[in-house]
Protein backbone atom coordinates (compact mmCIF):
# COMPACT_ATOMS: atom_id res chain seq x y z
CA UNK A 1 0.00 0.00 0.00
CA UNK A 2 1.41 3.37 -1.38
CA UNK A 3 -0.30 7.02 -0.40
CA UNK A 4 -0.90 8.78 -3.45
CA UNK A 5 -2.60 11.95 -5.02
CA UNK A 6 -5.83 11.40 -6.57
CA UNK A 7 -5.25 11.88 -10.58
CA UNK A 8 -8.66 13.05 -10.51
CA UNK A 9 -9.59 15.81 -7.73
CA UNK A 10 -5.71 15.97 -6.78
CA UNK A 11 -5.75 15.53 -2.67
CA UNK A 12 -3.23 14.08 -1.25
CA UNK A 13 -2.58 11.07 1.04
CA UNK A 14 -4.87 8.67 -0.59
CA UNK A 15 -4.12 5.06 -0.13
CA UNK A 16 -3.36 3.26 -3.84
CA UNK A 17 -5.72 0.10 -2.71
CA UNK A 18 -8.81 2.62 -1.89
CA UNK A 19 -11.71 1.47 -3.94
CA UNK A 20 -12.62 4.93 -4.31
CA UNK A 21 -11.44 8.70 -3.69
CA UNK A 22 -13.03 10.41 -0.77
CA UNK A 23 -12.99 13.84 -2.18
CA UNK A 24 -14.78 13.18 -5.58
CA UNK A 25 -15.08 9.62 -5.68
CA UNK A 26 -12.69 8.64 -8.63
CA UNK A 27 -12.06 4.64 -8.74
CA UNK A 28 -8.66 4.90 -7.45
CA UNK A 29 -7.93 1.08 -7.18
CA UNK A 30 -8.90 0.59 -10.43
CA UNK A 31 -6.77 3.08 -11.57
CA UNK A 32 -3.62 1.89 -10.05
CA UNK A 33 -4.30 -1.85 -11.71
CA UNK A 34 -4.56 -0.73 -14.88
CA UNK A 35 -1.52 1.11 -14.30
CA UNK A 36 0.22 -1.88 -13.16
CA UNK A 37 -0.68 -3.81 -15.59
CA UNK A 38 0.14 -1.39 -18.41
CA UNK A 39 3.55 -0.95 -17.06
CA UNK A 40 3.22 -4.92 -16.65
CA UNK A 41 2.86 -5.94 -20.55
CA UNK A 42 5.53 -2.69 -21.80
CA UNK A 43 8.24 -4.26 -19.99
CA UNK A 44 7.15 -7.99 -21.38
CA UNK A 45 7.08 -6.51 -24.56
CA UNK A 46 10.72 -4.49 -24.07
CA UNK A 47 12.15 -7.60 -22.38
CA UNK A 48 11.13 -9.88 -25.83
CA UNK A 49 12.32 -7.23 -28.41
CA UNK A 50 15.14 -9.50 -30.19
CA UNK A 51 18.48 -7.52 -30.00
CA UNK A 52 20.45 -7.14 -33.10
CA UNK A 53 23.28 -9.11 -34.36
CA UNK A 54 26.43 -7.05 -35.54
CA UNK A 55 26.03 -5.81 -39.00
CA UNK A 56 28.21 -6.80 -41.79
CA UNK A 57 28.79 -4.19 -44.96
CA UNK A 58 27.14 -5.73 -48.03
CA UNK A 59 30.12 -7.41 -49.95
CA UNK A 60 27.68 -8.27 -52.97
CA UNK A 61 27.47 -3.81 -53.81
CA UNK A 62 31.46 -3.92 -54.20
CA UNK A 63 31.57 -6.73 -56.45
CA UNK A 64 28.76 -5.51 -58.38
CA UNK A 65 30.93 -1.64 -59.07
CA UNK A 66 33.97 -3.74 -59.87
CA UNK A 67 32.05 -5.73 -62.94
CA UNK A 68 30.48 -2.33 -63.64
CA UNK A 69 33.30 -0.41 -63.60
CA UNK A 70 35.01 -2.86 -66.07
CA UNK A 71 32.43 -3.31 -68.24
CA UNK A 72 32.32 -0.17 -68.71
CA UNK A 73 36.20 0.88 -68.85
CA UNK A 74 36.81 -1.70 -71.28
CA UNK A 75 34.83 0.02 -74.37
CA UNK A 76 35.75 3.45 -73.15
CA UNK A 77 40.04 2.78 -73.58
CA UNK A 78 39.42 1.06 -76.66
CA UNK A 79 37.56 4.92 -77.90
CA UNK A 80 39.08 6.85 -75.63
CA UNK A 81 36.69 9.65 -76.95
CA UNK A 82 34.28 9.18 -74.90
CA UNK A 83 35.97 7.78 -71.44
CA UNK A 84 35.04 11.10 -69.72
CA UNK A 85 31.33 10.10 -69.88
CA UNK A 86 32.14 6.66 -69.38
CA UNK A 87 33.74 7.82 -65.96
CA UNK A 88 30.55 9.87 -65.06
CA UNK A 89 28.17 6.74 -65.80
CA UNK A 90 30.63 4.69 -63.63
CA UNK A 91 30.18 7.16 -60.55
CA UNK A 92 26.55 7.39 -60.53
CA UNK A 93 25.75 4.14 -61.32
CA UNK A 94 27.80 2.68 -58.37
CA UNK A 95 28.15 5.55 -56.36
CA UNK A 96 24.35 5.73 -55.72
CA UNK A 97 23.86 2.04 -54.37
CA UNK A 98 27.01 2.14 -52.30
CA UNK A 99 25.98 5.66 -50.68
CA UNK A 100 22.99 3.66 -50.04
CA UNK A 101 24.10 0.32 -48.68
CA UNK A 102 27.07 2.33 -46.72
CA UNK A 103 24.11 4.56 -45.11
CA UNK A 104 21.83 1.36 -43.91
CA UNK A 105 25.03 -0.42 -42.72
CA UNK A 106 26.04 2.83 -40.45
CA UNK A 107 22.64 3.36 -39.60
CA UNK A 108 22.35 -0.73 -38.46
CA UNK A 109 26.04 -0.21 -36.97
CA UNK A 110 24.95 2.28 -34.83
CA UNK A 111 21.44 0.32 -33.43
CA UNK A 112 23.70 -2.37 -32.70
CA UNK A 113 26.75 -0.56 -30.53
CA UNK A 114 23.88 1.09 -29.15
CA UNK A 115 21.95 -2.09 -27.81
CA UNK A 116 25.33 -2.84 -26.28
CA UNK A 117 25.86 -0.06 -24.40
CA UNK A 118 22.21 0.69 -23.45
CA UNK A 119 19.85 -1.77 -24.22
CA UNK A 120 16.72 -0.96 -22.81
CA UNK A 121 17.53 2.37 -24.87
CA UNK A 122 17.71 0.74 -27.74
CA UNK A 123 14.50 -1.13 -26.61
CA UNK A 124 12.52 2.19 -26.27
CA UNK A 125 13.99 2.94 -29.73
CA UNK A 126 12.61 -0.47 -31.23
CA UNK A 127 9.28 0.44 -30.20
CA UNK A 128 9.16 4.08 -31.53
CA UNK A 129 10.37 2.77 -34.85
CA UNK A 130 7.39 -0.08 -34.89
CA UNK A 131 4.91 2.82 -34.16
CA UNK A 132 5.86 4.71 -37.05
CA UNK A 133 6.12 1.58 -39.14
CA UNK A 134 2.44 0.88 -38.20
CA UNK A 135 1.53 4.54 -38.86
CA UNK A 136 3.23 4.98 -42.42
CA UNK A 137 1.37 1.34 -43.33
CA UNK A 138 -2.21 2.89 -42.28
CA UNK A 139 -1.56 5.59 -44.46
CA UNK A 140 -0.05 3.66 -47.18
CA UNK A 141 -3.29 1.93 -47.26
CA UNK A 142 -5.27 4.96 -47.23
CA UNK A 143 -3.84 5.76 -50.62
CA UNK A 144 -4.25 2.36 -52.04
CA UNK A 145 -8.06 2.88 -51.07
CA UNK A 146 -8.17 6.18 -52.93
CA UNK A 147 -6.44 4.79 -55.92
CA UNK A 148 -8.69 1.48 -56.00
CA UNK A 149 -11.56 3.98 -56.23
CA UNK A 150 -10.48 6.59 -58.41
CA UNK A 151 -9.11 3.74 -60.84
CA UNK A 152 -10.63 0.19 -60.14
CA UNK A 153 -8.04 -1.78 -62.68
CA UNK A 154 -5.48 -0.75 -60.08
CA UNK A 155 -7.62 -1.77 -57.62
CA UNK A 156 -8.15 -5.23 -58.85
CA UNK A 157 -4.15 -5.59 -60.07
CA UNK A 158 -2.97 -3.95 -56.35
CA UNK A 159 -5.70 -6.03 -54.52
CA UNK A 160 -4.64 -9.12 -56.21
CA UNK A 161 -0.79 -8.25 -55.09
CA UNK A 162 -1.82 -7.66 -51.38
CA UNK A 163 -3.79 -10.96 -51.24
CA UNK A 164 -0.88 -13.41 -51.75
CA UNK A 165 1.27 -11.44 -49.03
CA UNK A 166 0.73 -13.65 -46.01
CA UNK A 167 0.18 -11.55 -43.47
CA UNK A 168 -3.49 -11.24 -42.65
CA UNK A 169 -3.74 -7.61 -41.96
CA UNK A 170 -2.40 -7.10 -45.85
CA UNK A 171 -4.50 -9.80 -47.54
CA UNK A 172 -7.45 -8.14 -45.99
CA UNK A 173 -6.29 -4.60 -47.21
CA UNK A 174 -6.34 -6.55 -50.50
CA UNK A 175 -10.66 -7.73 -50.12
CA UNK A 176 -10.93 -4.18 -49.96
CA UNK A 177 -8.83 -2.80 -52.95
CA UNK A 178 -11.25 -5.37 -55.08
CA UNK A 179 -14.27 -4.35 -53.32
CA UNK A 180 -14.21 -0.85 -53.70
CA UNK A 181 -12.76 -1.34 -57.65
CA UNK A 182 -15.88 -3.55 -58.11
CA UNK A 183 -18.30 -0.43 -56.27
CA UNK A 184 -16.21 1.96 -58.48
CA UNK A 185 -17.32 -0.45 -61.73
CA UNK A 186 -20.63 -0.65 -60.91
CA UNK A 187 -21.14 3.36 -60.57
CA UNK A 188 -18.77 3.80 -63.90
CA UNK A 189 -21.58 1.36 -65.69
CA UNK A 190 -24.58 3.02 -63.71
CA UNK A 191 -23.40 6.68 -64.98
CA UNK A 192 -22.93 5.57 -68.48
CA UNK A 193 -26.12 3.76 -68.98
CA UNK A 194 -27.67 6.67 -67.73
CA UNK A 195 -26.05 9.26 -70.05
CA UNK A 196 -26.41 6.75 -72.89
CA UNK A 197 -30.29 6.38 -72.00
CA UNK A 198 -31.06 10.10 -71.71
CA UNK A 199 -29.26 10.48 -75.53
CA UNK A 200 -30.76 8.06 -77.01
CA UNK A 201 -34.34 9.41 -75.23
CA UNK A 202 -33.49 13.31 -75.76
Amino acid sequence: MALVNCPECGREKVSDTALVCPGCGYAIKEHFSKKIIESTIKEDKMINIPMPTKPKFNTGVIIYAAIVFVLALVPSLMNPAIIGSALSGIVIITGIPIWYFYRKYKAELAEYELSQISPDQYRTLYINRMHRKAHRKAQSYGFHFVVSFLVPLVGFILGSILLSNSDVETQTTGERCIILGIISSLIIVIITAIIISTTIFT
